[in-house]
């Protein structure tokens, strides 16, 4: 961190981008957490010269997206169009200090998400808006205490391959970068519980955009696993979240061939499928 704040001082970053990386430092509870974040990012290992480069491009980002000066997440998280197709919550922090992040593929399609209003730029809007509110949340634990980032769940229960559509699937591969790019190292563990056998297909398409370091930290279950009922603080803290999110949609609900989503509350017995290298 000390190599990068010399070359800071030094002049690395482009010209007015001091202000922004202060305004950056605060967002992500403390401006050394955020140095660290971008020397540990997928292939900078710990290189200055390409942490430098990965944090300018997220300044550019920022500004571009005004999300320095973004205020009230919540409100705009549950305004936003995109708030009845996907749903999501953050129901709680983990008592690690992790902040859990909760969504219910098997409430949605991904043809949904694509063809809404605002197309593939109103779907990056929302996922940026998620990311800015995952981020505050961190700031928040680091107050009090270190924060290592986020549990992400993203619950199958219900998802069905007629839900399935390719050409949604690669613009979903292609906004999910946008956490690598610009908030890198806000991922402490993703949990995908209760995967269908096909699952394997959607991490295929969706593996080669992610760096080895984000696949680490991947786990695919059939189930809910141990891990996580652990991580959450048991199997009340598991069905607490499974609440917090209805699981129908009051538009374009699933037809009825679909599977059947899980009622809230319940938690399978957990049969892990093997952690996604």
């Amino acid at each position: 961190v000390a190599n990068l704040e010399k070359s800071i001082a030094e002049g690395s970053l482009h010209a007015g981008s001091a202000q922004g990386l202060s305004a950056f430092g605060e967002k992500f509870g403390g401006r050394d957490r955020c140095l660290l974040a971008y020397l540990r990012a997928g292939d900078v290992r710990l290189d200055t010269r390409r942490a430098v480069a990965r944090l300018q491009s997220t300044l550019d980002f920022r500004r571009d997206a005004s999300l320095d000066t973004l205020t009230d997440v919540p409100t705009q998280l549950s305004s936003h169009p995109l708030g009845k197709v996907w749903p999501m919550s953050f129901p709680f922090t983990a008592p690690d200090g992790c902040p859990v992040q909760y969504a219910r593929a098997g409430a949605v399609k991904p043809a949904q998400l694509t063809k809404a209003d605002g197309g593939e730029e109103g779907l990056r809007r929302y996922l940026v808006l998620w990311l800015a509110r995952a981020l505050e949340l961190q700031a928040q634990v680091e107050r009090t205490q270190h924060c290592r980032g986020t549990y992400d769940v993203y619950d199958c229960a219900g998802v069905t391959w007629d839900r399935c559509d390719v050409s949604s699937l690669r613009t979903l591969s292609r906004c999910i970068t946008l956490g690598q790019q610009h908030f890198p190292e806000n991922l402490y563990h993703c949990f995908v519980i209760n995967a269908p056998r096909w699952a394997s297909f959607v991490w295929t398409a969706i593996k080669p955009v992610l760096n080895e370091r984000t696949k680490a930290k991947i786990t695919i279950s059939s189930g809910v696993p141990d891990a996580l009922s652990k991580a959450l603080g048991g199997d009340e803290a598991v069905q607490a979240m499974l609440n917090s999110v209805p699981t129908t949609l009051p538009v374009e609900e699933s037809s009825p061939a679909a599977a059947p989503p899980r009622p809230p509350g319940t938690v399978p017995v957990a049969a892990p499928a093997p952690v996604a290298a």
